[in-house]
């Protein structure tokens, strides 16, 4: 993966998860300051419109990342002994549909209880995700280190 790769993942996914974290963090636990406010922040809005907005770019780059990493790492996780990155990489590589998956489901659903439920996977998924990207492009910085001593 070429370094140009590596900053814009780690960029637009740093992005995805800051503004997806803030605009949680606005809507879910943040009292509206006035009972008629369509949000509990003045800044809800933006966050919502920066996240969506930044959702499928970061699609796409996964995608364009597909042929170029990660189905040749994910051949190499199955054909050999797995080390922390592919194990980390694997997670991340089931983890991703699920969470693009249900942010569509979350913009289609109709019914309290079906959004419901996608809100609830996204955010499993979201979470997952982000401690697994960060994880992964710690082990990978560490490796990277250990490699150049």
């Amino acid at each position: 993966m070429s370094r140009l790769h590596s900053l814009v993942t780690i960029g637009l996914s740093f992005g995805i998860s800051a503004t997806g974290l803030a605009w949680a963090w606005m809507r879910y636990l943040l009292e509206p300051v006035d009972e008629f406010a369509l949000w509990n922040h003045p800044l809800e809005g933006e966050m919502q419109r920066f996240h969506i907005f930044i959702a499928p770019i970061f699609i796409a780059i996964v995608a364009a990342l597909w042929p170029l990493h990660i189905r040749p790492q994910l051949k190499k996780y199955f054909t050999r002994q797995k080390g922390r990155l592919q194990k980390t990489g694997a997670l991340l590589a089931a983890t991703f549909p699920c969470m693009a998956l249900s942010a569509y489901a979350l913009q289609l659903c109709e019914t309290e209880a079906a959004c419901n439920f996608w809100l609830i996977a996204h955010l499993a998924s979201s979470a997952i995700w982000v401690i697994t990207f960060t994880t992964h492009v710690l082990l990978a910085t560490l490796f990277k280190t250990r490699q150049a001593d």
